[in-house]
């Protein structure tokens, strides 16, 4: 996608550039009839591959659109200009929860958690009675803005890529650190799957940190399906232990134990917080805007920077190709998925050995690719790696530009398996065959991050 800052779209003026993920690129733009400042969110051109996409993405939007909480974002107009599928909202000036938490060195304070944990419970709570799934709730998308407003961002592309174009290739919707086990599993999504989601939201709000971590997203999905909760209360003393109950209950591995809804939640927590909140002397309780709280936990005061911020990007999200033609780069984004699967019914797996299939079917770099694919589905690493790199071997001498994306695609595998440094190599590849093709700036960005975050590690 070209950088639209300078630029119009449809009736706006577009502006900087707020933020860029692996789905998006969010822009704030100037209405001039209205004199509105808003945020723009304009999808990556890959998501319009397959049937009835644009029928698709009105029908969802309006759904989203019709959304009408406080604690919701807004949305105003949506509409498609060319290549573009673009959602118009409300701009927030303020931060993110994400930026909040980085910018502490101690846990919140518990007024403060309190306060943002009730919002962002109440407008899910709303959500879900509407029907709608949030699928990804994290701190990036609860916006906290300068008029002390709490706002849950983000429904539109998790209800878009929710559809069967996705769903089919097991794409992985959500972000590992706070996503259910039936998530990580690639089942069916339900309302106590965000509830999963906001216990470790409040998790990482009491204690400064997410209960799970590891150099791998497959090893991440693992310990939230295997591994029991570790304790808030060893890393937060002062964590009521009543508290430390509600965060266990909304995390349990079977979905059938979580709280049915997030008003119970909020319930249990509050019931929870009551005493020990009463004993809270409240101009101790000092946010980063240097407001004083009053002694009602209802009123607190989220962090006010200068910098207006709409969505921030992740460092692991992707910067898919926006090549019309690139029309497996979904693969792409379903990988991580279906590699977690796997890992999560082998993660022990030996030593795998890459070498291309031999008598074997498939007899086109499309068609080897196509079984990869169905491997994959089925949890069968060794062959599937091995499909992969039979449809490399198949490439048309004089047309690996075209098929960059396979060795993106081996790369990714690689990488959700641990394998570093084989993974860095496949990516190097295949920022190699894509250059010098302006068409492929967005696979060449995403392998290029890649290798930085596998260099971190």
């Amino acid at each position: 996608m070209a950088k639209l800052s300078g630029t119009r779209l449809g009736k706006y003026q577009v502006g900087e550039r707020l933020g860029r993920g692996g789905m998006a690129e969010v822009y704030k733009a100037f209405h001039p009839s209205l004199e509105r400042h808003v945020a723009i969110k304009v999808l990556h051109s890959f998501l319009s591959d397959g049937e009835n996409f644009l029928a698709r993405f009105q029908r969802e939007a309006k759904a989203i659109a019709a959304l009408d909480h406080p604690n919701i974002i807004q949305i105003y107009d949506i509409d498609t200009e060319d290549e573009h599928y673009y959602m118009v909202m409300e701009l927030i000036e303020g931060s993110t929860l994400k930026n909040r938490l980085a910018q502490s060195s101690t846990p919140l304070p518990l007024l403060e958690i309190v306060y943002i944990f009730d919002k962002v419970a109440f407008a899910l709570d709303y959500a879900h009675q509407q029907g709608m799934l949030h699928r990804d709730i994290k701190p990036a998308n609860i916006l906290l803005g300068k008029d002390d407003r709490v706002v849950l961002a983000d429904f539109g592309i998790a209800r878009i890529l929710s559809d069967t174009q996705f769903t089919m290739t097991g794409a992985l919707i959500g972000t590992p650190a706070y996503m259910s086990p039936e998530q990580g599993k690639s089942q069916s999504a339900s309302p106590v799957s965000d509830i999963y989601s906001l216990g470790i939201l409040l998790y990482e709000m009491l204690t400064g940190e997410v209960p799970f971590d590891a150099d791998t997203p497959l090893e991440i999905i693992r310990q939230h399906v295997n591994a029991p909760l570790p304790s808030p209360r060893a890393i937060r003393k002062d964590i009521p232990e009543a508290l430390e109950k509600v965060i266990v209950k909304a995390t349990e591995k079977d979905p059938s134990e979580r709280f049915l809804t997030a008003s119970e939640m909020v319930n249990a927590v509050d019931t929870a917080l009551e005493a020990s909140l009463s004993g809270i002397n409240p101009q101790k309780a000092i946010i980063t805007s240097g407001k004083k709280l009053p002694s009602t936990k209802k009123t607190i005061i989220a962090q006010k920077p200068a910098n207006a911020i709409f969505f921030k990007k992740r460092s692991t999200e992707k910067k898919p190709s926006v090549e019309e033609r690139m029309k497996f780069m979904p693969i792409i984004l379903s990988i991580i998925a279906i590699t977690l699967i796997a890992g999560l019914l082998a993660w022990a797996l030996p030593k795998i050995s890459i070498e291309p299939i031999e008598n074997t079917a498939c007899t086109s770099a499309e068609a080897c690719n196509d079984l990869a694919n169905e491997h994959m589905s089925k949890a069968e690493i060794e062959e599937a790696l091995r499909a992969i790199e039979s449809a490399i071997n198949l490439i048309p001498e004089g047309e690996q530009h075209q098929y960059a994306h396979l060795w993106c695609f081996k790369g990714e595998m690689l990488a959700s398996l641990a394998l570093r440094e084989e993974a860095i190599w496949d990516f190097e590849e295949c920022i190699h065959w894509s250059d010098g093709n302006p068409e492929l700036d967005g696979l060449r960005a995403f392998a290029e991050e890649q290798i930085d975050l596998l260099n971190e590690q």
